[in-house]
């Protein structure tokens, strides 16, 4: 399923809180562009945050 977003922040939920790292894979196609890219990277996990919170901050303007 296409998705889209003009902002560029994403979240990535790791369900192990003792992770380092997830691994992420993508694939890119152009507009107009049939060509696809296709790539892995492994990306450092952050402080561990409770989802609660990023609902409340991202919807309800909660901080």
């Amino acid at each position: 399923m296409e998705w889209r977003t003009d902002q560029d922040d994403y979240v990535l939920v790791a369900r192990d809180p003792q992770a380092t790292s997830a691994r992420v894979t993508g694939v890119l196609t152009e507009d107009s562009n049939d060509l696809t890219t296709q790539g892995e990277m492994a990306v450092p996990t952050g402080p561990l945050v409770d989802a609660a919170d990023l609902v409340k901050t991202a919807f309800l303007n909660e901080h």
